[in-house]
């Protein structure tokens, strides 16, 4: 039997009606919400407008009919080059990506395989009718093949989008937390800024040091300590001329003993005035140097904050659009997972169709006109779906 006539142009739909849904699906997949760079009502309109060139009561009809070549012909007024070519241009890699996910590099890529896939799949089911029996089956193998690796890539898609999405999330999520993190180290340091700040005042005017006395104490300081100074400068000079005196017929070491405790007892004096000056001064620089030890920490900590802001705003004025890229993972995940679903219904009905070409003399049989006639509907069924932006 020849691999022709009437049976392999139902086979032929079967699959171009297959390829469809799948192809449908898959470029669901990439549809964004409004928010993305380019309009989805214009996407949708594109893909329903393709779609809508099928007549799919008619090829409804002709399979009833057994008009095969007919059904092949509405299907082949399919153009999802417009489609294809609207997503290539208009879906790109959110800014402030990891370059070595290489997100916009994976879709395309994905996008692009996609396309080459049922490509392959069309040119096979297109070449059926003209294949002898032999053929015939090793191309329906083929196609079976093909689907199978598609599973499989769905499959693998979707892990690696779920993982790229789930990284995106985590990535912004910790640099937020950084951020609020640092956001509550700076709150925590400007608050002791105040306070220090706050102190400082209230401690000069508990010192009497407030504003211009301060500088006032601090020379009056210097000149105590130099006056001190020149007293133990000059004991010191007077008790070595005392030491050298070695004869004394006048008394002078008397004298050089009581010029000496002059000297000293000035200082007696001076002393607890300077040191009194000196604490209080200490008092004053100490809180003065911890108030701008804590102005530089909190600068030190706002150039960090500034360097994760800089990072931040980065990734905020596209924040949206990786937000999207999220989802738009999610639904690459959801649509592999949806296209094994429907590759292995694909490949239960290559069974049904081989089953059915070594039971049947004819594909005129009412039982696999029901199976073409089901796939018919279900191409219909979505085509509506898309149409309500489902």
């Amino acid at each position: 039997m020849n691999f022709c006539s009437t049976k392999i142009p139902l086979s032929k739909a079967k699959f171009i009606g297959k390829t469809l849904v799948v192809f449908i699906l898959s470029l669901l997949l990439f549809f964004p919400t409004p928010a993305l760079a380019f309009d989805f009502n214009s996407f949708l309109n594109k893909a329903v407008n393709e779609i809508q060139k099928v007549d799919l009561n008619k090829v409804v009809n002709d399979i009833q009919k057994g008009d095969l070549n007919q059904v092949s012909n509405e299907l082949q007024k399919i153009d999802f080059n417009p489609v294809i070519n609207l997503i290539k241009n208009t879906v790109n890699s959110p800014a402030s990506v990891d370059p070595s996910i290489a997100y916009n590099q994976e879709l395309q890529s994905y996008i692009s395989k996609l396309t080459v896939d049922f490509k392959g799949i069309l040119k096979s089911i297109q070449e059926l009718p003209n294949l002898p029996e032999k053929e015939g089956q090793e191309s329906l193998a083929t196609i079976d093949s093909q689907l199978q690796k598609l599973k499989e890539d769905s499959s693998n898609r979707a892990k690696q989008f779920d993982t790229w999405s789930s990284e995106q999330k985590k990535k912004y999520e910790e640099l937020l937390n950084n951020i609020n993190t640092m956001y509550q180290e700076q709150q925590v340091l400007k608050r002791e800024v105040e306070a220090k700040k706050a102190e400082l005042p209230m401690v000069e005017r508990e010192l009497g040091l407030e504003g211009s006395q301060y500088d006032e104490a601090y020379n009056k300081y210097e000149k105590l300590n130099r006056e001190i100074q020149d007293n133990l400068a000059a004991a010191r000079h007077v008790r070595r001329e005392l030491d050298g005196l070695t004869f004394d017929p006048l008394g002078l070491k008397s004298s050089f003993n009581e010029e000496i405790r002059r000297y000293e007892g000035k200082n007696q004096e001076l002393e607890p005035l300077r040191n009194d000056l000196k604490f209080r001064l200490d008092r004053i620089s100490q809180l003065r140097n911890a108030v701008e030890s804590k102005k530089a920490e909190l600068r030190s900590k706002q150039s960090r904050i500034d360097t994760l802001e800089q990072n931040k705003t980065k990734l905020e004025s596209n924040r949206q659009t990786i937000a999207e890229a999220a989802v738009l993972a999610t639904r690459m995940s959801s649509f592999c997972n949806k296209a094994e679903n429907d590759i292995n219904l694909a490949k239960q009905n290559i069974g049904n169709v081989k089953e059915y070409a070594d039971a049947l003399s004819s594909f005129s049989d009412p039982e696999i006109l029901g199976e073409i006639k089901d796939l018919a509907t279900l191409v219909t069924n979505l085509s509506n779906k898309v149409s309500q932006g489902i």
